[in-house]
């Protein structure tokens, strides 16, 4: 997980870059991964919907970035 937040740090000025860990260990990847300069992260629509283990629902990723004060209401939006 730190390795990849690591990279998406530093390469992420140069390309777009999707890039984050799998499984249930990836989840701290996957939330951070935009915030480390992450092109995007997945989510499922809903639970049971999930396309990869350790994947989150969005209400599942809004509530964390709320607790984190950083959510700003655009998700799917764009």
């Amino acid at each position: 997980n730190l390795t990849l937040l690591q990279f998406l740090y530093e390469e992420s000025g140069k390309a777009r870059i999707v890039c984050f860990a799998m499984g249930p260990l990836g989840k701290l990847s996957r939330l951070l991964s935009p915030i480390y300069g992450g092109y995007f992260t997945i989510a499922s629509l809903d639970r049971g919907f999930e396309t990869a283990t350790g994947q989150m629902t969005i209400e599942e990723m809004k509530t964390v970035y709320k607790a984190l004060g950083i959510y700003d209401g655009s998700f799917g939006k764009n």
